[in-house]
């Protein structure tokens, strides 16, 4: 045999794309969010279910109007659609600029809320707690002031660019819990309180921030 021969070799495995492309997915970072909407003179309701109702369902306050992608991005009830998958990192409430003050502090003291995936409440905020912890987003702090944040972490002036106030957020760090939100599980995140007249317009979403899982198309 020639000194130089080439080994025989068996012919490389083959790879199907199609079941390699099933289990791809993007992770990256985006909220669930929930609208809540009342006028003045209504009374705050004791008990509120968020994430109950997906575009084109009747709103719960106003069943005459239907909600849309303003009001809420869920696209099933109390639920996320298969495949998408959730892990919860922060829980946050944004008022509308035009809430008025009075009917804002009133409802952060007296309402606390709590998580439930499926039958368990995987979070929860007492009262007290909540109201002592809750602290407003530094993003919204910026907002207005024509200011921004460069890389070091320091203001510097933006001439060519005008920041409008768009409201006022408080958050509360829920990643300790690592929330995880399978798909097609029941989904609820409940305000509890004590019903109130509100004084003013009621306008605020309700947020679940943070990864979700989103399959290649």
């Amino acid at each position: 045999m020639p000194l130089f021969t080439k080994k025989k070799t068996s012919p490389a495995p083959t790879l199907d794309i199609n079941l390699l492309l099933g289990q791809m997915v993007n992770r990256r970072h985006d909220a669930l969010y929930d609208r809540v909407r009342l006028r003045a003179g209504d009374h705050m309701p004791d008990r509120i279910r968020c994430f109950q109702r997906p575009v084109g369902a009747p709103d719960e306050f106003t069943p005459a109007r239907l909600k849309d992608f303003v009001d809420t991005n869920m696209y099933q009830a109390s639920q996320l659609p298969a495949p998408h998958e959730m892990i919860v990192s922060r829980f946050l409430y944004l008022f509308q600029p035009w809430a008025g003050d009075i009917d804002r502090d009133f409802f952060l003291e007296n309402y606390h809320w709590q998580l439930q995936v499926q039958e368990k409440i995987l979070a929860r905020q007492p009262v007290l707690l909540g109201a002592a912890t809750g602290t407003p987003e530094s993003v919204m702090d910026n907002f207005g002031k024509g200011t921004w944040l460069n890389d070091k972490g320091s203001r510097a002036d933006d001439s060519e660019s005008v920041i409008h106030r768009v409201g006022k957020g408080i958050a509360w760090d829920i990643s300790e819990f690592a929330v995880f939100v399978p798909s097609l599980v029941y989904l609820c995140l409940e305000l509890q309180g004590e019903p109130f007249q509100l004084q003013s317009d009621f306008d605020m979403y309700v947020m679940l921030d943070g990864v979700r899982d989103w399959p290649v198309q």
